[in-house]
């Protein structure tokens, strides 16, 4: 584990990366991040947790590490866009903002 001395910018006390919006390090098994996003139309979605669309929870998420049934942390490879339903990471719709 880095020390403070030699922690890295973005990255916590355990090594692993901070939230950009949440704040939170990104720990095994960690509570997730903020639910709700919304587009430039001002249109607020429900974000769509890590195993809400069956997939296997048997383990923290592969890529934020949040627990089962919580809200991925933003800018996760795994996360699915509740609009268009494709991955939210390279979706094309317009996010603007977060919110608890």
């Amino acid at each position: 584990m880095p020390d403070d001395k030699t922690q890295k910018k973005g990255m916590g006390k355990h090594g692993f990366a901070i939230c950009d919006i949440c704040k939170k390090e990104m720990i095994p098994n960690n509570s997730g991040c903020w639910s709700t996003l919304i587009n430039s139309a001002g249109e607020e979605f429900e974000r769509i947790p890590y195993g809400g669309q069956g997939e296997d929870t048997s383990m923290p998420c592969g890529d934020c590490n949040v627990k089962p049934y919580k809200y991925h942390h933003f800018g996760c490879d795994n996360e699915t866009c509740p609009a268009c339903g494709d991955q939210l990471l390279g979706c094309e719709c317009d996010w603007v903002e977060i919110k608890k």
